[in-house]
């Protein structure tokens, strides 16, 4: 989850005003993260989260590809940069929700609020550490070669948690129908 830290850095590079860098980073990844929240809510309730965990591991690299458009060119359009940011944000406002359904289900009853914040710092040094090097890898390779990596690396990782949280049994491909389920 290195897309935040890096996005206004990238925009600005692709010749986006700093103006206009923040409308996109503050405005516009707000506007779409919250879309992607109550989208995944719902479709969580609806088709459980194993499943909508496949849908976005499968739509992970392909939301990034305009964004990577974006950071290979350095005049880039508003237009092009609120569209290219939008979707990846869409997409981690909708892994950040099923992540933290499937850490629910983990926490243990004696101790909920304990493993779950463990669980919740770990997820958090999980997506600092790559933002903490980004700079140097894109000086390196570029930052359209840093993004896609990190996209597909990112897959992997929604590929391995999915498997993770299939084999532990507590995250149904069903729809939850619990109590403590979404609504």
């Amino acid at each position: 989850h290195t897309f935040y830290p890096v996005a206004g850095v990238v925009l600005v590079d692709a010749g986006l005003s700093l103006a206009q860098v923040g409308v996109v980073v503050g405005t516009v990844y707000s506007l779409a993260y919250l879309a992607g929240a109550t989208l995944s809510a719902w479709a969580v309730a609806r088709f459980g989260a194993t499943r909508v965990l496949a849908a976005i591991a499968v739509a992970y690299v392909p939301a990034y590809l305009p964004f990577v458009g974006v950071a290979d060119t350095t005049q880039a359009t508003f237009t092009a940069a609120a569209v290219a940011i939008a979707l990846p944000a869409t997409l981690l406002a909708m892994l950040h929700l099923v992540v933290t359904v499937c850490r629910m289900g983990w926490a243990s009853p004696a101790q909920g609020a304990t493993d779950f914040a463990l669980q919740g710092t770990l997820y958090n040094m999980g997506r600092t550490v790559p933002a903490a090097v980004a700079g140097g890898i894109a000086h390196v390779y570029g930052w359209s070669n840093y993004l896609l990596g990190a996209a597909l690396v990112g897959v992997a990782i929604i590929v391995l948690f999915g498997v993770y949280t299939w084999r532990r049994g507590r995250v149904s491909a069903a729809a939850p129908t619990t109590a403590g389920a979404l609504p």
